[in-house]
């Protein structure tokens, strides 16, 4: 989905700033061909299997039992909900089906609070996942509005971050992705990080970040990946519910119990470059990330 671009910043810092916030050509870092390692599919495996997640077909679609029990709704782990999107159906619907809790956030610094809230609620309260404790964040699943799509003269690229609720104040990757007009306040590669390995954001070691949010870099999910070291999953174009007709009983069915099938892609004819979804699977800190494109349609858990 899209969002205004920058608020409250001149057009003189866009023209000479934007290079370090985006890309200059969509699919940068994406990978050519729509392909699936089996090493990254092992990973995404070995958390449903902690979780006695599995899949079912129904309408004609995958579906997931949580805890064994099929139909089961409510998911599993954490659904991030940016403040001014708590009226979107589509992002409540998705949240809705795939996450346990779902906390809002606003800008870099409550995202990251957001992380630390949930760690220290699973500490506090004993959480539970069915009739397994949680001591770790097994999944995150992050829904908001993304990026603008439409091409201008400084080009049609994906950003290396999500934007907060002005547009400027989000979570980026890097510091280098940051300018003196964004709040320092949300950074995946250092202050994430930090908290990952401190454990003050506490991630299970095999885990899962999904991202429904437009024109997503593969930057963003790479320095996300090597952060937390879960697999993030991030739509680099134009995301979307992949259902969405209502025209016979059939095609009703799959969109009202589809919403976890989403796709990305081109939102305007004159968009150039790919725009699928990129896949990022941790190996170990220190370690290349395994990169993928899986392609246009994304079925989440």
């Amino acid at each position: 989905m899209f969002r205004p671009l920058l608020t409250l910043i001149s057009i003189f810092s866009i023209s000479t700033s934007y290079a370090e916030l985006r890309t200059l050509n969509a699919g940068e870092g994406l990978p050519l061909e729509v392909e699936r390692s089996e090493v990254a599919e092992a990973y995404r495996s070995k958390l449903m299997q902690d979780f006695n997640i599995t899949r079912f077909e129904k309408y004609g679609i995958d579906h997931f039992s949580y805890d064994g029990r099929t139909g089961k709704e409510g998911g599993l782990g954490l659904g991030l909900l940016k403040q001014e999107n708590w009226n979107d159906n589509i992002f409540k619907n998705i949240l809705g089906k795939t996450s346990q809790t779902v906390i809002d956030w606003q800008d870099g610094r409550t995202f990251l609070d957001a992380l630390k809230e949930y760690s220290s609620r699973i500490e506090r309260y004993h959480m539970y996942y069915g009739e397994k404790k949680l001591n770790c964040i097994p999944k995150v699943t992050i829904a908001a509005h993304g990026w603008r799509s439409t091409p201008d003269e400084l080009g049609s690229g994906e950003f290396h971050g999500l934007p907060g609720y002005t547009g400027e104040d989000g979570i980026y990757a890097s510091p280098s992705t940051l300018e003196s007009y964004f709040y320092n306040e949300g950074v995946i590669s250092t202050e994430l990080k930090e908290a990952a390995i401190n454990k003050s954001i506490n991630f299970c070691n095999t885990c899962l970040i999904e991202v429904y949010a437009c024109n997503i870099s593969t930057k963003f999910a790479n320095e996300l990946a090597k952060a937390s070291q879960c697999q993030v999953v991030v739509a680099t174009g134009k995301a979307s519910p992949y259902y969405r007709s209502t025209e016979t009983r059939e095609l009703k069915n799959q969109t009202y119990s589809g919403e976890h099938i989403w796709s990305s892609g081109a939102a305007t004819w004159s968009e150039r470059g790919r725009s699928e979804w990129y896949r990022a699977t941790p190996q170990g800190r220190g370690i290349e990330l395994i990169k993928e494109n899986i392609g246009s349609k994304y079925i989440a858990f």
